[in-house]
């Protein structure tokens, strides 16, 4: 989508992943943002100002044709909107695999004044780390305006952060919801959408997600000797004869390389960031089948 007479557009995402549901599922839900009442419709309720006009456009990029195409499209016309206007923005990430020991951007750092509006994200498990192991250790971490090493808003872990708690189940709420979970999609697929608890920023925001998983002892123990992760505790490899001494059932968390998808939306002042292009096709749609 582009606004007003910006050659940079400011939405830009895969349409599924840009209606909320990540890794090319299809969910029935309903959001305060975006919805899917059958598993067969994208509806999305995001107000998008414009002063002068508006461009959306929809490019098939994948080698089979479309059959068919609806849409509509509805504006309003001779709104009185504020001379520094906060345009609607989107932007799609995927990094397969994370770096490890490094956090991943939900959104990559931008200039201007706005709102962070929220977003949806996408976890799948590499290695030998899926089941039974817990992904989301890691904290979401968003830094305003002068924020250097530690963000104005951070987490305890991916559950807290759309209200739940550990062993995300599904569940679609106005602003928060898990749409996809690991037993049963091979995936996580969950979203926060910042809306009573607006997020504002004068000269920057930037949101990372940790990379941080957990497990028991004895789940650990079960893993090959190379698999041991280092622990997040003491910054030392998982030793099954010391760190096991609790038991079986105690818990420790590791930094580990995961699949992770988002989408951001907020909104800012003109002109847009300019991001790199995205993925190609082929690269973004790798390995979206497996479970």
């Amino acid at each position: 989508a582009y606004w007003d007479d910006s050659t940079v557009p400011s939405v830009e995402a895969p349409l599924q992943d840009f209606f909320g549901i990540p890794f090319g599922r299809q969910v029935k839900f309903e959001s305060a943002l975006f919805s899917n009442p059958e598993g067969r419709s994208f509806n999305c309720f995001v107000p998008m100002p414009f002063k002068k006009k508006a461009r959306i456009t929809i490019e098939n990029q994948s080698p089979k044709d479309c059959g068919a195409l609806f849409y509509e499209v509805d504006c309003t016309v001779g709104d009185r909107l504020p001379d520094q206007l906060a345009y609607f923005h989107a932007r799609y990430l995927r990094q397969n695999p994370t770096s490890p020991k490094k956090d991943f951007e939900i959104l990559p750092q931008v200039s201007g004044q706005g709102r962070f509006l929220g977003c949806n994200v996408g976890v799948r498990p590499v290695g030998p780390f899926n089941e039974p192991f817990w992904f989301g250790e890691g904290e979401m971490k968003i830094y305003v305006d002068s924020d250097q090493q530690y963000p104005t808003l951070v987490g305890t872990g991916t559950e807290d952060l759309v209200g739940s708690a550990w062993g995300l189940g599904k569940f679609n709420h106005l602003y928060q919801g898990c749409l996809l979970s690991e037993k049963e999609d091979g995936a996580w697929g969950f979203y926060r959408y910042h809306i009573p608890d607006p997020v504002y920023f004068h000269k920057s925001v930037r949101v990372t997600l940790q990379q941080i998983a957990g497990g028991t002892a004895g789940q650990l123990r079960k893993l090959t000797a190379k698999d041991y992760p280092e622990l997040v505790a003491d910054h030392q490899v998982f030793n099954p004869a010391t760190h096991g001494q609790a038991g079986d059932g105690s818990w420790h968390n590791f930094e580990t390389p995961q699949d992770v998808s988002s989408t951001a939306y907020w909104y800012q002042t003109l002109p847009a960031p300019i991001f790199p292009a995205l993925e190609p096709y082929a690269e973004r749609v790798k390995d979206l089948g497996r479970k």
